[in-house]
């Protein structure tokens, strides 16, 4: 583990961190930063926290003080707290945004990462309360379908998210107001289809996030996200020209096979109700007459 990580001057300028209670916890966050391990994570145990980290400092910070800090954190969005095999963990959110450390010098994380799954299945043993009043919160928020919907496409191109951050459930929430979770679910399956699928020309590769709010550059009020609603979107806007012309070719071969097999029952129906069938052949097909003459 490194002996510091690197703190930004915007972080006094941080609307999250001036959202938080008490003072306590501010310092807390201070206090565990340099703890982290290489992917910004660290044991949520508030009793380890207080003997390791604190130390010395820890006049005030009581066990229930720390998990009470620990849950304010959590609920600006500062850290993402977590339960995997009744074990508790956290994750500082954005934390490479703010590093700029090599992992390849530091150890692997021995910690796995916050998972949908994790987040649902926070235990109700665990001594936080923040995991236990956030659990049926979670269950019955969209926001994880949709979160869910995003991870399950894969690719070199496909950015997955191993947490459901708190910025990606303020899009996602923004969003639900405008639209459904099936509608939100279909745009994902449409993006997914262009960027992942040979036969498109589209290269921009966004995060979940930037899917939900990034603006149309012809159209600032407009978002993104608008073209591939299901109501909105559509494949030949996508195509590449050889895609374009391959389905033109499909598509020409279709009707002249359909066609075939129109003129073939057209034949078989003259031929037993010539009477009844002549005026339409007439005005229709009148080659079709020729043939059966």
């Amino acid at each position: 583990m490194a002996q510091g990580r690197m703190l930004k001057r915007k972080i006094t300028r941080s609307k999250k961190f001036a959202a938080l209670k008490t003072d306590k916890a501010r310092l807390l966050w201070f206090y565990m930063l340099p703890f982290t391990d290489v992917d910004g994570r660290l044991e949520a145990d508030a009793e380890d926290i207080r003997d390791e980290i604190i130390r010395k400092q820890r006049k005030g910070y009581t066990i229930e003080k720390i998990e009470g800090c620990l849950q304010d954190l959590n609920r600006v969005g500062l850290i993402t707290l977590y339960n995997i095999n009744n074990k508790n963990y956290l994750e500082f959110a954005r934390f490479w945004d703010e590093q700029t450390h090599n992992p390849e010098r530091e150890a692997k994380s021995d910690i796995p990462p916050p998972t949908p799954k994790a987040l649902k299945e926070r235990s109700v043993s665990t001594p936080l309360n923040v995991m236990k009043d956030n659990v049926s919160e979670i269950k019955s928020n969209t926001t994880v379908v949709v979160f869910e919907k995003w991870n399950s496409y894969k690719g070199k191109k496909w950015k997955s998210h191993t947490a459901l951050s708190y910025e990606i459930k303020l899009a996602i929430t923004e969003q639900l107001k405008h639209y459904s979770v099936d509608e939100l679910c279909g745009a994902i399956e449409n993006y997914a289809k262009i960027l992942l699928g040979n036969d498109f020309k589209w290269s921009y590769a966004w995060t979940l996030q930037q899917l939900l709010t990034r603006t149309s550059p012809t159209n600032r009020e407009e978002r993104q996200l608008w073209r591939f609603l299901p109501n909105n979107y559509c494949d030949e806007d996508y195509l590449t020209e050889t895609a374009k012309k391959r389905r033109v070719a499909e598509q020409k071969e279709y009707y002249e096979f359909m066609r075939d097999c129109e003129e073939t029952k057209l034949i078989e129906a003259y031929e037993t109700n010539k009477n009844n069938l002549n005026w339409l052949i007439d005005k229709v097909r009148p080659e079709i007459k020729e043939k059966c003459i």
